[in-house]
C-alpha cells in the first residue's frame, strides 16, 4: 500500500510484524529497504499519510479495506508480484482428536475451485478509480489533457 500520488523508489516500508516471512518478501523485492515496524494498521496508515514511510506491506484484503475506507482517498493498493505468504493451521491431535477429524473432512470435501472462489471473494473487491483519480495519480496525463484542450480552444479561436 502506498500514499496516493507517491512515486519513486521505496526507501522505508512499514510492516505490522517484522517476522521471517515478511523480511524474506522484502529482501526479494526491495533488498535495500529500511523496515519500520509498527504496532497496528492505524499507525501504519498515519505514517504513510505523514510521509514517514514510503509504503506498507500488508495482506491484500487488509490493504484493500483500508484504501476503500479512506474517505479522503489518500491511499492506493499495489500488488507486489510474486509476494505470497503461506498460512497454515496446526491442531494437536492428542488434545482434540474430534476437531482434527472434522477439519480434515471439511478440507477434503471443499473442492479446489470452491476454495479459490472463497479466497477471491475477499481480495477482488477493489473499486475502479474514477477518471479524475486516475489523472491525479498520473499528473503527466493530466497536464497533456489540459494542454490538448487549451491548444484545441486556441486553434478554434484563431481559425
Amino acid at each position: 500500500m502506498r500514499r496516493r500520488g507517491a512515486s519513486g523508489k521505496l526507501q522505508r516500508i512499514a510492516v505490522i510484524d517484522d517476522g521471517v516471512t515478511v523480511k524474506e518478501i522484502l529482501n526479494n523485492e526491495w533488498p535495500n529497504v529500511e523496515i519500520v515496524s509498527v504496532k497496528d494498521t492505524d499507525e501504519c496508515v498515519q505514517r504513510m499519510v505523514n510521509e514517514n514511510v514510503d509504503g506498507a506491506l500488508l495482506m491484500t484484503y487488509t490493504a484493500q479495506k483500508l484504501a476503500r475506507d479512506d474517505t479522503q482517498n489518500r491511499l492506493r493498493v499495489e500488488v507486489v508480484p510474486g509476494a505470497s505468504m503461506s498460512l497454515r493451521m496446526g491442531v494437536l491431535s492428542e488434545v482434540d482428536r474430534s476437531f482434527y477429524g472434522l477439519w480434515e473432512k471439511t478440507l477434503y470435501n471443499v473442492s479446489r475451485k470452491s476454495r479459490a472462489e472463497i479466497v477471491q471473494s475477499y481480495v477482488e473487491d477493489v473499486e475502479t478509480p474514477t477518471i479524475m483519480a486516475y489523472l491525479f495519480d498520473h499528473p503527466l496525463y493530466l497536464v497533456a489533457l489540459i494542454a490538448g484542450v487549451l491548444l484545441f480552444c486556441l486553434r478554434r479561436i484563431i481559425h
